[in-house]
């Protein structure tokens, strides 16, 4: 997870950049879900 501010900023402008929402793609089995704090976190399922 990103916890760090100026990381997450960074990432999101990778992501605008590059025209996706993501930059790597998750596996089928695991989520990516933002908690109310902003951190990414990816969970397998």
């Amino acid at each position: 997870m990103i916890n760090d501010p100026l990381e997450r900023r960074r990432a999101e402008q990778a992501m605008v950049e590059g025209g996706h929402t993501f930059h790597l793609d998750p596996p089928k089995d695991v989520q990516v879900s933002v908690d109310d704090r902003g951190a990414v976190e990816w969970v397998l399922s």
